[in-house]
């Protein structure tokens, strides 16, 4: 009896330590989103996280995903954006007002990526990308808002902010086998 008491203590400790760790690593992103909003989340979840269960990754690895589960639900989510990019046309720096549109695209593939919950060893560099296509999705917006006001100075300045940010995002992407995120079109 003294054995099954033991048992369960450690069964429960173990159970809230695990979740403590998931609720931690929810709410400490660099990019300011969670890293999964079901990070804590037993497997049979209620259905009142129904919604939070169909916009976050489950994986039997207490919600991280394998870096080929990553590859794949990331690569459709930068296709999608790369596809949208290469529609806007751009020959002069006031055709940049064009691409509002991808800004909103932009941003909320942020979101989505914020959202997937990457392999441990690639935590670092998977808050690399999706910082930095956030910080992409903003300048692509003030670039664009910026064209719109003719005002050429602060485009040209937004193209020199976003280039900084779109090759960290391609190199780090490059470096993780990525290639709808390591790539612009």
């Amino acid at each position: 009896m003294l054995h099954a008491r033991l048992t369960a203590l450690v069964l429960a400790t173990t159970t809230l330590a695990i979740s403590s760790c998931g609720e931690q690593a929810k709410t400490t992103s660099d990019a300011g989103t969670p890293t999964s909003s079901v990070a804590s989340a037993p497997a049979s979840s209620s259905s009142s996280g129904a919604n939070e269960a169909a916009n976050a990754p489950i994986s039997p690895k207490g919600g991280r995903l394998t870096h080929q589960e990553l590859v794949a639900k990331a690569e459709a989510i930068c296709s999608r954006v790369n596809k949208k990019r290469a529609t806007i046309a751009v020959t002069s720096l006031q055709d940049y007002g064009n691409v509002l549109p991808l800004a909103a695209d932009e941003q909320t593939a942020a979101e989505e990526l914020g959202r997937l919950n990457p392999p441990i060893s690639m935590t670092s560099d998977w808050r690399t990308i999706v910082s930095d296509m956030q910080a992409v999705g903003y300048d692509t917006r003030k670039l664009g808002e910026a064209s719109r006001a003719n005002n050429l100075a602060s485009a040209r300045s937004e193209i020199t902010s976003g280039n900084v940010s779109l090759t960290q995002m391609i190199s780090v992407a490059k470096r993780n086998g990525f290639k709808n995120c390591a790539t612009t079109s």
